[in-house]
This record gives structure tokens, C-alpha cells and sequence, in this order.
């Protein structure tokens, strides 16, 4: 092997290494929060719905949640230990009220997390936490007032014992 070969073979190999190297680097962020996030302090999802709260005749809350006030305050009371976050000396958390009312919103609408993402100024992931925080809170509040199916919990009950059952027969 001439030296021109090896000196091409030492090259590609340093080539594929620092392009490896530069692929598996981790992108920096440029930001912590996008302008339109960081907006949600002026333009707080909470105050606009406290306000729709006081005009009741209206109708603008009851349009929003699809429920009274009185519900969503009685609602709000069952799940807030469940969905309220404590805030540190970063960032603020999202209050509880503003979690239950995007969970609402979107249960009652089916609107996009992105949709939601403008009329809250969350972020994607941030509302589908949310959402999923609040329905499992609410599904937990509310178990004693929804009966669940015997169906149901016979199915959820023996489907363990039932799938080892079938694991351990098909070995």
C-alpha cells in the first residue's frame, strides 16, 4: 500500500468520525420559552375565564367548559391537590384552574393540542400533561359517582389471569 492510499483511508476515517461526531451532538436550544409562551403571564387563560365566570348571564362559560360554574368550581375542588404543581425559582406552574379548563375545552370540543396551543400560549406538551393529569384527577374524584359496569370490572380483574394462562398453555 503506497502512502497516498493510506493517507486517503486515514482521511475517510477521520471524515466518518467527526461526522458522526457532529450528528450524535446535541442541538442547543435557542430558547426556554417561545415569545408566544412566554406571553401566557399577560394574557392568562385564568382571567379570561374568571371573567366569563362573572358574566354568568351571558353564557360565555357555560359555552367554553360545557358546565355551570358552580360544576366547575365543585370539579375544581375535587381534583386541584391532584393537578396543582408547586412553582420554583425558574418558572411559574400552571394553575390548576387553567389545567382544568383545557381539559374541559378540549373534552368538550375535540379541538387540536395545537389550536389549543394558541388560545392558551402552552405548549403542545405541556396541554397534553395537562389533559392527561386532569382527566386521570377527574377520573379518580368521580369514581364515586359513575358505576362502572360489572362487564367491565370482570373483564379488568380476570384478563391478567387469563392472558398467563393463555402465555403459559402456548409455551
Amino acid at each position: 500500500m503506497s502512502d497516498s492510499d493510506r493517507d486517503i483511508i486515514i482521511a475517510s476515517a477521520a471524515f466518518i468520525i467527526l461526522s458522526q461526531k457532529l450528528k450524535n451532538k446535541r442541538r442547543k436550544r435557542r430558547w426556554w420559552v417561545t415569545n408566544l409562551m412566554h406571553r401566557r403571564k399577560l394574557d392568562n387563560v385564568g382571567e379570561t375565564m374568571t371573567d366569563m365566570q362573572k358574566q354568568e348571564e351571558s353564557g360565555q362559560f357555560q359555552n367554553f367548559c360545557r358546565m355551570a360554574s358552580e360544576d366547575f368550581d365543585h370539579l375544581l375542588s375535587l381534583t386541584s391537590e391532584k393537578i396543582r404543581k408547586s412553582s420554583t425559582n425558574f418558572r411559574d406552574s400552571i394553575p390548576a384552574y387553567d389545567k382544568l379548563a383545557v381539559t374541559l375545552r378540549f373534552l368538550a370540543t375535540g379541538d387540536s393540542y395545537e389550536s389549543l396551543m394558541y388560545f392558551t400560549k402552552m405548549s403542545k406538551s405541556t396541554i397534553c400533561n395537562a389533559i392527561s393529569e386532569a382527566c386521570a384527577a377527574i377520573n379518580e374524584a368521580l369514581q364515586d359517582y359513575a358505576k362502572v359496569s360489572k362487564v367491565i370490572t370482570f373483564i379488568h380483574t380476570y384478563t391478567p389471569i387469563i392472558t398467563t394462562v393463555i402465555i403459559s398453555e402456548s409455551k
